[in-house]
């Protein structure tokens, strides 16, 4: 007869082995690693829905196509080309953009309309962090010609997070500009896209009064506000006006990158969330 003290023994070590066979190990744990995140859909609304952006990418890492869907359809497209894993033109159904490089920094961007006619240029100045420091509009068609000489003027916070970009007509009056703050320690899912640098679905009259674009940081801000002495005509006024103003909150996933803005303040009654996932990582 096997004693008290041998039964408790064989149960403990029935009871240890029993919970060493039945743990499972994840063969293909995600990454907290933000660098091995890629986006692959943003949701737009309160809810996700059939209304977001689809990401593709080469095998690379480069984005190779980006859809924009509403109500679960396809509206409009932009495919990506490189010349040796450098960005040189991104195209969909109503604009191109072909970017040039000096000594491998971008030195001008152009833009096209639909029939690859010229629209204008920016000519692109850089500073010592390789971030855009001014980007000035040269040789803009006859709808555009206002613009002529304007220019983009990016100033950066200690951090590197641009925190006002001034659009200045070539006389050198104040346009318009657009202010950014209140930064989290939330990184924008632009981090995760090599070589994407403007906005694919910006037209061209908002590429030349409302340029959003700089090389991100690894912050996010938290509030955006938008204002200019231009009427609806792109006529300068006499006054500037506030246009949008705007305050966010951001959730990160564990990698530290942003799965969710909610707009918790708007003066255009804007409202809402947009919902980002990412594929290998959590």
């Amino acid at each position: 007869m096997k004693t008290p003290k041998k039964i408790f023994s064989i149960i403990f070590a029935f009871l240890a082995f029993s919970c060493e066979t039945t743990e499972t190990v994840d063969p293909n744990p995600l990454s907290t690693n933000p660098s091995d995140c890629k986006i692959s859909k943003i949701y737009f609304g309160a809810n996700k829905s059939s209304d977001y952006d689809s990401f593709s990418f080469n095998a690379d890492g480069t984005v190779s196509q980006i859809k924009n869907l509403e109500s679960g359809k396809v509206i409009l497209t932009t495919d990506f080309t490189y010349n040796n894993g450098i960005l040189s033109s991104q195209k969909n159904s109503s604009i191109e953009l072909k970017y040039s490089y000096t000594n491998g920094d971008l030195s001008n961007v152009q833009l096209q309309d639909a029939y690859g006619t010229k629209i204008g240029d920016f000519k692109v100045n850089l500073n010592s962090s390789k971030q855009v420091s001014k980007l000035t509009i040269a040789s803009p068609n006859a709808t555009y010609a206002l613009f002529d000489g304007a220019s983009s003027n990016f100033t950066y916070d200690t951090d590197g997070n641009v925190s006002l970009i001034e659009i200045k007509a070539s006389n050198g009056l104040l346009l318009s500009k657009v202010e950014y703050g209140g930064f989290v320690k939330i990184r924008s899912h632009y981090t995760t896209l090599k070589g994407l640098i403007f906005d694919q679905f910006t037209n061209p009259i908002d590429f030349f009064r409302f340029p959003l674009v700089y090389k991100y940081s690894n912050n996010a801000p938290t509030t955006f506000k938008y204002s200019t002495i231009l009427d609806g005509n792109n006529m300068p006024t006499s006054s500037m006006t506030v246009i949008q103003d705007e305050e966010y909150s951001r959730t990160a996933n564990e990698s530290g990158l942003q799965i969710q803005r909610k707009t918790i303040r708007s003066n255009v009654g804007n409202s809402g969330s947009n919902f980002y996932e990412y594929d290998f990582c959590k």
